[in-house]
């Protein structure tokens, strides 16, 4: 009977700690490490469609310009990381099982000028997906699921340098308009 009362304790405390940390995260987020200055690393961060927001945070947002997800799977790409960070000029999205963007996703995202999303499982980019005032400079999408493209989707990329759409299921690349 001692055994039993001492395994329900050992598990209700075990539970209570777990709530307590599901809490913590709940009300502060996901606190990225910065390795060096200004880089910013997520690790195994999962979101859902369901729940597509991680509430991301840093020591010092405005001094972040770079973000790297690493082991983790964002399945909606929000606009979290652009109104928390409001310098950002890379995001490195690779391998994350991202299936959809939010049409809003760039809209704070100013100074961006690298955007990686390769090897993810995206089927279709917004006409509208980005802002007009921006700086991107080089775009990689390769390795998706894309099988159409509208040319109006790059229309205010002017500054854009590198494109990269390869390993999609496009069966031609549209005309830029």
């Amino acid at each position: 009977l001692s055994f039993l009362i001492f395994t329900m304790i050992f598990s209700l405390k075990t539970y209570f700690f777990y709530l307590i940390a599901t809490m913590i995260v709940l009300t502060f987020g996901e606190k990225c490490a910065m390795e060096q200055p200004g880089k910013c690393y997520f690790t195994n961060v999962t979101t859902t469609s369901g729940n597509p927001f991680f509430n991301p945070t840093s020591d010092n947002n405005t001094a972040v310009n770079e973000i790297w997800f690493v082991d983790s799977q964002i399945e909606i790409f929000t606009d979290e990381l652009c109104n928390r960070f409001p310098n950002l000029m890379l995001i490195m999205m690779s391998s994350c099982g991202t299936k959809g963007i939010r049409k809003a996703a760039l809209n704070n995202c100013a100074k961006l000028k690298v955007l990686d999303l390769s090897l993810n499982q995206l089927t279709e980019l917004d006409i509208n997906l980005f802002p007009a005032e921006n700086q991107i400079e080089s775009l990689n999408f390769s390795f998706n699921k894309l099988s159409q493209l509208n040319g109006l989707t790059f229309k205010s990329t002017n500054n854009l340098k590198v494109l990269d759409l390869s390993k999609n299921w496009l069966p031609a690349f549209p005309p830029l308009n």
